[in-house]
């Protein structure tokens, strides 16, 4: 974060101001580009670890009870491999509900069950990865993790500092296009953008509510 010299940041002329403004949003969109490769090839590295879906836990009296246990491995749904809990949850989507679904297990035994009235098993899962890829699977998953939250929050920073929230850039370029608009009444040309300033907070606050319920 840079803080420009103020007189001389108002010596320059309306574009000139703009790019200085905008700057700080552009670098942080930029860091969020380059990132987004990294990204994908430690995501994609990570999950060549996994080999299976792991039952976590199996609800007592649901259609997955005494069929399977905690524990098993999942790497099929009706002869579709499924080597990441994503796949598998899609796949059982796609089969919908009181429909018999056959899963193949790491052990080579097989699992038929049926899905319940919401097209459900009533399991618990995660991603199985083998206790010899697990230190690799651990690292890659960090720095997928660690990119990931770098990613948000790039965007986060680009697009908030653009909004017109009294101490971003986005509240200096408001101010300074309201002044232009009104070169001759300073006094209103403030209020005005304060005016945006306050909405746009408020919008802010009105789509945290759903957050504190």
């Amino acid at each position: 974060f840079v803080e420009p010299d103020e007189k001389q940041f108002a010596k320059h002329e309306a574009h000139g101001r703009r790019r200085i403004l905008v700057a700080g949003s552009a670098s942080n969109f930029y860091t969020m580009i380059v990132l987004l490769p990294f990204l994908a090839v430690v995501s994609l590295v990570a999950a060549s670890f996994v080999s299976g879906v792991l039952i976590s836990e199996v609800t007592p009296g649901a259609p997955a009870d005494g069929l399977l246990s905690t524990g098993d491995v999942v790497t099929s749904i009706n002869g579709v491999s499924t080597k990441t809990s994503e796949p598998f949850i899609k796949n059982l989507q796609a089969v919908g509900a009181n429909s018999t679904v056959l899963l193949g297990l790491s052990n080579g035994q097989e699992a038929s069950v049926k899905l319940n009235e919401e097209g459900k098993l009533g399991i618990g899962i995660a991603n199985y990865v083998s206790p010899a890829n697990s230190l690799l699977y651990s690292v890659a998953a960090f720095f997928a993790s660690v990119l990931n939250w770098s990613v948000l929050l790039s965007l986060a920073l680009a697009i908030i500092n653009l909004l017109p929230l009294f101490i971003t850039d986005g509240h200096h370029l408001i101010a300074d296009e309201v002044s232009r608009l009104f070169p001759r009444n300073p006094q209103l040309a403030k209020l005005t953008t304060k005016a945006f300033g306050a909405f746009m907070l408020l919008l802010l606050l009105l789509n945290l509510i759903p957050l504190l319920k």
